[in-house]
C-alpha cells in the first residue's frame, strides 16, 4: 500500500498548512455529548486514546483507489452530516491518475485504532478547482500556491451521531494550535501532537514545531477553541480557510442543514 503523498521536499523545516480562510461557523454537538515526512526527535506525538471523544470522533481515516488503481491513504475530518473535508490531493492527482476511483472512510476505535466495521462508502467527491487547475499545469512539484482543499460526500449522516467542529477565520502569529490524523508511520492508528502558528500567508499558513507523517494530509487543523483553522496538505503546509458562503447541504434526516461549503462553492448531496 503506497501512503498519500506529495511531490515536494522543502528546504525549511516549517510545516505549511491549506488554508483557504473559512467563514467561521458554530460547532454542532449530539445531545449527550459528542510528503516527505517531518517528525522531531524526540517524537512528542500522542496516540490519541480518546477517539471516540469530541473532537477527535469527528477525525477519520481515508482510503481512495487512486485514478492508476493503487490504493492511497489519508486523513479527514467530518464538517457535515455527510461530509467530509479534506485535502484536495486526496481526490485529484494528476502524476497519480488524476481523479480517483474511489473512497471509503473509517472511523477510530476508543484507543486511537482504526475500526474496520466502521466503514462508510463516499458517494460523491470534488475538490477545489483552484487546486485543480494548478496541479494540472504538470509541474513536478508541489503547487504551494493552491488551495489543496476538497469534500467528500458520505452515504451515510454520521456526523448527526459525531457531531462536527466549528470553523474559524481568525489566526494569529503563535497561536497555539493542534493537527490530529492518522500519520503511516504509525498505521492506521490516530496520533497528534500540538503547536504554534509561526507563519501565516494566503492561503497558506506554517507551523515549526509540530510532527507530521504522510497519510495526514487532509488532518484538521484547530484551536483551542476546537475550531477548525486549517487542513493540512504537506510537510509543515496547512491550507488557510477563506471567507466562505452557506450553502444547503440535503441530508436523509427529516430536515436539510446549512453547512459551510469550503473555500468554494459546492453543494454537497446524496
Amino acid at each position: 500500500m503506497k501512503i498519500k503523498k506529495l511531490h515536494i521536499t522543502l528546504a525549511s523545516t516549517l510545516l505549511l498548512i491549506s488554508s483557504s480562510t473559512f467563514a467561521d461557523t458554530v460547532p454542532f454537538i449530539p445531545s449527550g455529548g459528542a510528503t516527505a515526512s517531518n517528525v522531531y526527535q524526540p517524537d512528542q506525538r500522542k496516540l490519541i486514546s480518546t477517539a471516540n471523544q469530541f473532537p477527535y470522533n469527528t477525525i477519520v481515516y481515508i482510503e481512495t483507489i487512486g485514478g492508476n488503481g493503487v490504493r492511497y491513504r489519508g486523513s479527514g475530518v467530518i464538517i457535515a452530516p455527510n461530509a467530509v473535508l479534506t485535502a484536495g490531493h486526496m481526490i485529484y492527482n494528476a502524476t497519480e491518475g488524476g481523479h480517483i476511483k474511489s473512497a471509503t472512510i473509517y472511523q477510530a476505535f476508543a484507543n486511537g485504532n482504526y475500526n474496520s466495521n466502521a466503514a462508510t462508502a463516499v458517494t460523491s467527491e470534488v475538490a477545489n478547482p483552484d487546486w485543480l487547475a494548478k496541479d494540472r499545469l504538470g509541474t513536478i512539484n508541489y503547487p504551494l500556491g493552491a488551495d489543496d482543499l476538497g469534500i467528500l460526500n458520505l452515504s451515510k449522516n454520521i456526523g448527526l451521531s459525531t457531531g462536527w467542529m466549528g470553523m474559524s477565520s481568525v489566526l494569529s502569529k503563535n497561536q497555539a494550535i493542534s493537527l490530529i490524523g492518522f500519520p503511516g508511520d504509525k498505521p492506521k492508528q490516530m496520533w497528534g501532537m500540538s503547536g504554534n502558528v509561526s507563519q501565516i500567508g494566503n492561503p497558506l499558513f506554517s507551523y515549526s514545531n509540530i510532527s507530521m507523517y504522510p497519510g495526514q494530509s487532509g488532518s484538521p487543523v484547530f484551536n483551542t477553541s476546537k475550531n477548525i483553522v486549517g487542513t493540512q496538505i504537506q510537510m509543515g503546509i496547512t491550507a488557510k480557510f477563506l471567507p466562505l458562503s452557506l450553502h444547503n447541504i440535503p441530508t436523509t434526516a427529516s430536515n436539510s442543514l446549512q453547512v459551510i461549503s469550503i473555500g468554494f462553492k459546492i453543494t454537497c448531496q446524496h
